[in-house]
């Protein structure tokens, strides 16, 4: 017997029912509760595969169609204590700036100071005994006011060392190897101004004297190795304070003979 091909009908609603409220949840949506995670909750990192070192102001793009170089990353600084930068291998405080050499005017060398202070004493004796071997007369006195005046200029240096250092607004650093560069270039120094030419008479020390600067310049660089204006600095600095030193000398020589020739 064939089946009735017409849908059933359905029930009209009942318009007394009550109506249906939209805040209750619904009874056909069914909530999956979600399994923890063994390891404890992820969260993904806003910054995770953000590079640092991108450079947002060019289109790597727009680089490669017009055929520009790739930009370069910028290096990084090297690491070192809190608070602290390293500049050249030395770590020097953010308040010691202004300054190539790191903020400080002296940097460690490989080279140990005391080989070149004992190198600078030796070159030193030697000084002292070219100064008494060329001396006119009194050569005893002559080799022991090189040995003098090499001390009061090496003092000298040390203080024009920490003044170059005021003056940049930096500091010292090694002290070291100042105070040997400072020594070599002042036995450098005896050693070409205790030299004696009798045959040139006055004209002799004039030529002497600035053979004997060259010599102390020369080597002051070599042991330091410092930029151009702040080897002028120290060197002009020291010469400032040799010459005041030795008008001092003077000045004090010429009132103790006065006060000798008023006795009389």
């Amino acid at each position: 017997m064939p089946s009735d091909p017409t849908p059933p009908e359905e029930p009209a609603p009942d318009e007394n029912a009550p109506a249906p409220d939209p805040s209750a949840p619904d009874s056909d949506v069914y909530e999956l509760e979600p399994h923890p995670h063994p390891a404890g909750p992820q969260k993904d990192s806003l910054l995770e595969g953000f590079d640092e070192d991108a450079d947002f102001e060019r289109d790597p793009e727009v680089d490669a169609a017009l055929g520009r170089p790739r930009a370069k990353k910028k290096p990084r600084p090297a690491a070192g204590p809190v608070g602290a930068r390293v500049s050249g291998g030395v770590p020097h405080d953010d308040e010691d700036d202004d300054h190539p050499s790191g903020g400080a005017l002296v940097l460690p060398s490989k080279l140990d100071p005391e080989i070149v202070v004992g190198a600078a004493i030796a070159v030193l004796v030697v000084a002292a005994a070219v100064g008494a071997a060329t001396a006119d007369a009194a050569r005893l006195a002559a080799g022991v006011s090189v040995v003098y005046f090499a001390m009061l200029g090496f003092g000298v240096g040390v203080g024009a060392i920490r003044l170059a250092a005021h003056f940049q607004g930096v500091i010292v650093g090694s002290w070291s190897r100042a105070i040997a560069a400072i020594a070599g270039s002042v036995a450098a120094f005896q050693l070409v101004n205790a030299l004696t030419l009798p045959a040139l008479g006055a004209w002799g020390r004039l030529l002497l004297i600035p053979a004997a600067a060259c010599a102390y310049i020369l080597t002051l660089h070599a042991l330091l190795r410092l930029p151009r204006e702040r080897l002028t600095l120290v060197a002009g600095l020291h010469a400032l304070g040799a010459i005041a030193a030795w008008t001092a000398l003077v000045a004090y020589d010429w009132i103790a003979d006065a006060g000798a020739g008023a006795a009389r």
